[in-house]
């Protein structure tokens, strides 16, 4: 009797631990800040982004979550021409998880984009316009959770994003085609398990 006690304590410990444990891991926050750059018909331009993070994980190897990924980017084309571009987007995502920490992540988005172009004279004036377009976006990542703690991870991810800038408005009234980028990028995040 006093063996059945004492394997009973036991495997409640056990069983009490593994539910907490599953608790404190089904949700994850945190974000991640990087660089990456662009090549498109025209430029190769240099940006920086930052993305808050929530995300469910549906099982050891699952989890579904979004971003709200926000880049600015400021390029000089040559010596008069100076560009600008803020995009903000929600991206929906699934991760993958393919070996202990490896993951794939998938994910799609659509947001909004705005481009500034000024053109610098020599004779000190300046010529402004302005876009507005609406994106679409997809792409891959390859990332690595390290764990600083059981519930903390340092995470680098690479990949791969293109994006179609659909234009909904132009200061100077020009048909301006839509465009497309294609990026890779290297980005190093956190994450918080709970």
């Amino acid at each position: 009797m006093k063996h059945l006690k004492l394997y009973i304590a036991v495997l409640s410990v056990f069983v009490c631990t593994n539910i907490l444990a599953q608790k404190q891991t089904k949700f994850i926050t945190g974000g991640n800040a990087g660089i990456y750059f662009n090549f498109n018909e025209n430029n190769k331009q240099l940006s920086m982004s930052c993305s808050p993070i929530l995300g469910y994980r549906l099982t050891k190897n699952v989890v579904i979550g979004t971003e709200i990924y926000y880049s600015a980017t400021f390029v000089i084309n040559n010596e008069t021409i100076k560009n600008r571009d803020n995009e903000i987007s929600v991206n929906p995502f699934v991760q993958l998880y393919l070996i202990k920490n490896l993951f794939l992540r998938p994910n799609f988005g659509i947001g909004f984009s705005k481009y500034i172009s000024s053109n610098f004279y020599s004779h000190n004036s300046e010529s402004r316009s302005v876009w507005n377009y609406t994106t679409t976006t997809y792409g891959l990542g390859f990332g690595y959770d390290i764990y600083l703690t059981d519930s903390f991870s340092i995470t680098p991810i690479i990949g791969y994003q293109h994006t179609n800038y659909n234009c909904t408005k132009s200061s100077n009234n020009a048909n301006d085609d839509n465009k497309k980028r294609n990026a890779l990028d290297a980005r190093v995040g956190f994450v918080y398990r709970f």
